[in-house]
């Protein structure tokens, strides 16, 4: 594999590009009998909040729990689960889906004002938002 990458140019600036991310709403059941989904196969998270791992474990961490109750049939287990993580991973979802770095800036705004001048413009709102009250 390594031989193969060694002849392949660079990625260049016009190689990168804003991070697209296509929203799903968060269902509230994500399996059936005794099979369900976790981490971004059941709730697909963007990069931004950085939370795709931390709720995959948190999923994870979750499931193990009711499992380990026992008792009842598996897939009652399983929507004990789901219905555990629903409302969580809902307000995770909701908080990642309004951080502005997901914002898609149309093309012409984007080539009147740089990237550098988007983020310079945000920095200044953000402190006007968080600056003390005098």
């Amino acid at each position: 594999m390594l031989g193969a990458l060694q002849g392949q140019a660079a990625a260049s600036e016009d190689d990168l590009d804003f991070f697209g991310h296509h929203w799903t709403k968060v269902r509230r059941v994500w399996g059936e009998g005794r099979i369900t989904l976790i981490g971004d196969a059941a709730h697909i998270m963007p990069p931004t909040l950085g939370q795709g791992a931390n709720q995959t474990l948190e999923d994870v961490w979750v499931l193990g729990r009711e499992l380990a109750k026992g008792g009842d049939d598996p897939a009652v287990r399983l929507r004990a689960y789901e219905k555990a993580r629903y409302p969580h991973i809902s307000l995770v979802s909701e908080m990642a889906k309004r951080n502005s770095a997901n914002w898609r800036i149309p093309p012409l705004i984007g080539r009147l004002f740089p990237e550098t001048s988007q983020t310079a413009m945000l920095v200044r709102y953000s402190n006007r938002l968080s600056a003390p009250a005098v």
